[in-house]
């Protein structure tokens, strides 16, 4: 038992003052609800106040987003936290990465999810850990079970009991590992981006670019990011067309 609870300590993950102050139920009954998570908690449900869809917002709004990470043009009504919008933006965000297929920002996002879920599962495994060092409940014990420690986990097996939720706390290190190496990923990708993060010059260019393909002038407050996306891609690919005929041409000159 003694250590047992060592190890807790070590881990740092629940403070040993919080423990005894927090009643087991409680900790039993948050633990409880997140094995059995309701759709309704789904981002969509939660982000309701927000824009979280490219064509819902502009591309002037979409450029202060990225550029100067101001996220205020993302609300719709109401007065939501700091953090509730700026996962509306990682939302937004990741659409605009499917539609342009910009492949290393979608693995940024996607790294971000994957700690995110990492640190919940080990949060989740240490509190239920703590909650049976203290006293033994089966939605615990099927909580352990879920994240695959098949341990027996039998209170009346005494010391072997302490030595199985020991154990527990020593393989979830591997959790940690791995958070730790997705952050280290996380951070030199993001590094890598901020080198390139465009600015307000390069819309602006691009828009003059895109304006004179389309025989129009394009206005980032006119304009919703999915239209601007759509505009892109197709002057993408006639320039792309344009560069096959002039490689056809001078293979042919090449022939002669």
């Amino acid at each position: 038992m003694n250590k047992l609870l060592t190890s807790l300590k070590n881990i740092a993950i629940i403070p040993a003052k919080l423990a005894r102050s927090i009643r087991m139920q409680v900790i039993v009954g948050i633990l409880s609800k997140r094995v059995h998570t309701n759709s309704d908690n789904s981002d969509q449900a939660r982000l309701k106040n927000l824009y979280t869809r490219c064509h819902q917002i502009s591309l002037a709004t979409f450029i202060q987003c990225l550029v100067h990470s101001n996220f205020s043009g993302l609300v719709a009504h109401g007065n939501p936290p700091e953090r509730q919008r700026a996962q509306a933006w990682d939302l937004l965000y990741m659409e605009y990465c499917d539609l342009t297929n910009t492949v290393g920002q979608k693995r940024i996002l996607a790294i971000c999810r994957e700690i995110g879920m990492l640190e919940s599962k080990l949060l989740a495994i240490r509190t239920a850990v703590l909650v049976l060092s203290l006293r033994y409940s089966q939605k615990m014990v099927d909580l352990i079970h879920k994240y695959g420690y098949r341990f027996e986990l039998d209170p009346k097996s005494g010391q072997q009991y302490f030595d199985e939720l020991n154990a527990i706390v020593k393989k979830s290190k591997v959790i940690s590992i791995a958070i730790k190496q997705k952050r280290f990923e996380h951070d030199e990708m993001t590094a890598k981006f901020k080198q390139e993060k465009p600015t307000e010059e390069y819309f602006d260019d691009l828009l003059a670019a895109l304006g004179r393909f389309m025989h129009t002038i394009i206005h980032a407050n006119e304009v919703s990011v999915t239209e601007f996306v759509a505009i892109r891609n197709r002057f993408e690919k006639e320039c792309q067309a344009m560069e096959r005929e002039q490689e056809k041409m001078k293979r042919k000159i090449a022939q002669r």
